[in-house]
């Protein structure tokens, strides 16, 4: 991977979640916090404002299909469960710092810094993914206690 290029891999789990959102029946999963910070994500990297329409939807759920039925779901499931599980390290283990390693656009940090003040959240990234995600959450509140590298 290039240091100018941002990865692919992270725009298209954060469409395959904004898509996602965008599912009456799914869109619990994703929630109106995640796919704020993945709007954010998507639209910076991207130089204009995002949302998948109808026909780009559509050819997701094409996509998916074709390839592992249920991986939108998957991932944000998964990311569900992470965000439970970290959050609760922190309440009942008093961890104290979380470093999250290759993150893409996930909104973990992101989400759990401003609940947790007194714990150091750290991501670190690929340089250019990391550049489009600091510029994404330029635009939304965050604290002192996150820091991207």
């Amino acid at each position: 991977m290039r240091n100018d290029r941002l990865s692919a891999t992270a725009l298209l789990i954060a469409k395959s979640q904004l898509v996602l959102a965008h599912d009456p029946a799914l869109s619990w999963a994703v929630g109106p916090d995640r796919a704020r910070i993945y709007r954010a994500c998507v639209s910076t990297a991207l130089g204009r404002k995002w949302s998948p329409s109808a026909v780009t939807r559509t050819g997701y759920a094409i996509a998916e299909r074709l390839s592992v039925p249920g991986i939108y779901l998957h991932y944000a499931l998964r990311k569900l469960e992470i965000a439970r599980i970290v959050d609760a390290l922190i309440r009942e283990r008093g961890v104290g710092q979380v470093v999250v390693v290759a993150a893409g656009f996930d909104p973990l940090c992101a989400l759990l810094h401003p609940l947790h003040p007194a714990v150091r959240w750290y991501e670190i990234d690929h340089p250019a993914t990391q550049r489009h995600k600091r510029g994404a959450l330029s635009t939304l509140p965050t604290g002192d206690n996150l820091t991207l590298l």
